[in-house]
């Protein structure tokens, strides 16, 4: 798991996520899961069992982590933490972040 603290917490959103193809690869992929969505856990495990690297953004860093180690334990992929909460810029340093862990060959 890697971990990275920063960013200030903005106005929270929702959001339905929907997989309809049960056979999709992601392997090479990256999602990024907001900790804090009721259906996070749930969305982190399907992306992660279909080969995705998980990074889980938010305020709770414990949240985060607690997930990052079901995900791990699963066998399923590497997560990564980002913990943010929210503030202008936030955006850019998650891309940032996302960019240096995963930067391709």
């Amino acid at each position: 798991m890697v971990a990275l603290k920063g960013g200030q917490r903005s106005g929270g959103a929702s959001a339905t996520v929907r997989v309809e193809d049960r056979g999709m690869e992601l392997s090479g992929k990256v999602v990024v899961v907001p900790v804090e969505w009721a259906g996070a856990a749930g969305l982190a495990t399907a992306m992660a069992a279909r080969g995705a690297t998980v990074v889980l953004v938010g305020p709770d860093g414990d949240a985060a982590g607690r997930l990052a180690a079901v995900l791990e334990a699963s066998d399923a992929g590497r997560p990564a933490v980002f913990v943010t909460d929210g503030a202008a810029g936030s955006s850019d340093a998650v891309a940032d972040f996302v960019g240096e862990l995963f930067r391709g060959p």
